[in-house]
């Protein structure tokens, strides 16, 4: 494999894995996903 076909691949991979996540964030509805309740992200390696 090349750079040219690792990039091709790359950007195929990367439009697929974001059409997921919108679709995953659409059906959670408005508030969620993006730092709402349950998202993990806001939390890690923060001390309490």
């Amino acid at each position: 494999m090349n750079a040219t076909q690792a990039t091709t691949l790359k950007a195929g991979l990367s439009a697929h894995v974001t059409a997921e996540v919108d679709a995953v964030r659409g059906a959670m509805g408005p508030g969620m996903g993006d730092g709402g309740p349950g998202h993990m992200g806001d939390r890690m390696g923060k001390r309490h």
